[in-house]
């Protein structure tokens, strides 16, 4: 089936990529069934597959220490290091999970700990950025509105820099979480 792997908003933006590329329409690019030509195919994931390189070897403090990276390209790196998009109302909080709901990006990093980015006017003055953990059947939460306080604690988490119990211990016992 036709890029069954990648979510409809990237799907669609690497479609438009290929219609560029070749200069011809995406319906002549598929056959009947919406399927791609074998050629085009192997364009689609060269293309998918060179992102995908980037995306694991950039250099993550330049990033965020430059621009604050949107929704859309927090969503194409959880999905590279295998986190499943969920529906709000299918959401049982399984680890390596996420949904989007009213612009807001939530992320079920582990049982016990989530990341959270929301819009500013449904921050309640609690920050756009939160991070929620829970241990020995208590939750805390941190937020901020400093986008590179919360990236440098997720992006360090995803790559595996720094473990979930780690980020839960500071989150609970209220310490210091930047180092």
């Amino acid at each position: 089936m036709r890029n069954a792997r990648y979510s409809m908003k990237s799907r669609a933006d690497w479609d438009l990529a290929l219609v560029r590329k070749n200069g011809i329409a995406l319906e002549k690019m598929c056959n009947g069934n919406g399927e791609f030509y074998d050629e085009y195919q192997e364009q689609f994931d060269i293309l998918y597959d060179n992102y995908g390189h980037t995306i694991e070897n950039i250099s993550w403090p330049d990033w965020i220490g430059h621009t604050i990276p949107t929704n859309r390209e927090l969503i194409r790196l959880l999905e590279h290091h295998g986190y499943k998009r969920m529906e709000i109302d299918t959401d049982r909080r399984i680890p390596k999970t996420f949904y989007v709901f009213r612009r807001g990006l939530h992320i079920n990093a582990s049982e016990d700990l989530s990341y959270h980015i929301i819009p500013q006017q449904d921050s309640f003055g609690l920050g756009r950025f939160a991070v929620c953990a829970t241990k020995d059947g208590e939750s805390s939460q941190q937020g901020t509105d400093c986008a590179r306080l919360f990236l440098r604690r997720f992006l360090a988490f995803l790559k595996g820099e720094r473990s979930g119990k780690e980020i839960i211990d500071e989150i609970c016992n209220n310490r210091q979480t930047e180092r």
